[in-house]
């Protein structure tokens, strides 16, 4: 089972590359989305948003297979936290972003995506914590945990006050910490494998 999930390891790697590679080639294709007051859901809207559809969707695939692992190595919790993660990209990709600095009032579709938002990058808070409790030896999970709650909620606080030239850079800061995260403990997947199994014994 251990070698079947390494196998994975590629898969998920592909496509956290994906998503890594879309959302930062966006960054040149739409100049005009600046990021320090457009997030990159944003990207969704206009000419080339479908490579940030395609973006999310590459990464609730890799989730997917993270979830999928996890339950088959009998890590039901931690598998279902990565499958929730994949449900909140699959709404992500499914409902557009409004544009945050805008005179058009808000869509439903772009209320529903914030609530996918919130519940994906929540829950990637919560699994980064779970997984560095289980692994304590390794000191660059804690690193990332307590990272990403960080600037997650600097990200929700800016967002609430409505900063205008500060929100889009802080998402980005988060999505750096969390995407160097998955990048992690996917190249990493052998080893937490077998430290999670020799835990539970």
């Amino acid at each position: 089972m251990i070698h079947y999930c390494i196998n994975l390891k590629f898969a998920t790697l592909f496509f956290i590359a994906i998503w890594f590679l879309a959302v930062f080639s966006l960054h040149f294709l739409k100049p005009d989305f600046t990021p320090y007051n457009h997030t990159c859901s944003e990207y969704a809207n206009g000419d080339f948003g479908f490579i940030m559809v395609i973006a999310f969707f590459a990464m609730a695939i890799a989730n997917i297979l993270l979830a999928f692992c996890s339950i088959q190595k009998s890590d039901i919790f931690i598998g279902i936290l990565f499958a929730i993660i994949a449900v909140g990209y699959i709404g992500l990709g499914t409902f557009i972003a409004d544009i945050t600095i805008s005179d058009t009032p808000e869509t439903t579709a772009g209320k529903i995506h914030l609530f996918f938002g919130f519940i994906a990058m929540l829950t990637i808070n919560i699994t980064t914590f779970v997984l560095a409790s289980k692994i304590k030896s390794d000191v660059a999970l804690w690193i990332f945990a307590i990272s990403c709650i960080i600037s997650f909620i600097i990200f929700i606080v800016s967002m609430n006050i409505k900063s205008p030239v500060f929100f889009g850079i802080a998402q980005r800061i988060y999505l750096s910490i969390a995407t160097i995260w998955f990048f992690y403990i996917t190249i990493k997947m052998d080893i937490f494998i077998t430290l999670v199994k020799a835990a539970k014994v």
